[in-house]
């Protein structure tokens, strides 16, 4: 069963260095790493203890995966981005889970947090969120309505905090 996604948008393509870095931040979370190719932009990684990212997950790993690459987006939706944050973003980190449990959405929330502070970025929620997100005053949210019936939110740090405390919460598979 494959789980949620969620993306962090960013105003400047990272560099070598910053994707290095980045490998080792989540290194220091995970009981296993697939380096795969630190230049292809990618690796997978799997969290036993969840204690660290928000949750009291002990077990058995739990796989994610980690894909940088650039944003694509045609020009109407790119407008819409702009006015909703400011900046064209020039790339995406795009986080995975690949099972679809509780604590696999409290951990990939907070990757998400840790990421998008780390790197200034904007959280894509990878698709709509539930009416109860109105629910939360803190932190920003911006929806972006594109095509005949597709809308998909994104939001700030502060935000995303608070949703993950809300009994609705959940991020978008």
């Amino acid at each position: 069963m494959s789980g949620p996604t969620v993306g962090i948008l960013l105003k400047e393509k990272l560099s070598i260095e910053n994707i290095k870095s980045l490998y080792q931040e989540i290194k220091n979370y995970s009981i296993e790493i697939d380096k795969k190719d630190i230049e292809s932009n990618g690796f997978d990684f799997w969290i036993n203890d969840g204690k660290s990212l928000g949750t009291s997950y002990f077990g058995e790993g739990l796989p994610f995966g980690i894909i940088i690459e650039e944003v694509e987006f045609d020009e109407t939706e790119e407008n819409l981005i702009y006015q909703a944050v400011n900046y064209f973003p020039k790339q995406e980190i795009i986080i995975i889970s690949y099972c679809n449990g509780k604590y696999e959405h409290l951990i990939l929330a907070n990757l998400a947090i840790m990421i998008t502070e780390k790197f200034n970025g904007i959280i894509d929620m990878g698709g709509k969120l539930p009416s109860s997100y109105s629910e939360i005053n803190d932190g920003s949210i911006w929806e972006i309505s594109y095509g005949k019936d597709r809308v998909y939110h994104l939001s700030d740090v502060g935000f995303l905090k608070k949703w993950v405390q809300h009994p609705n919460f959940l991020m978008i598979k």
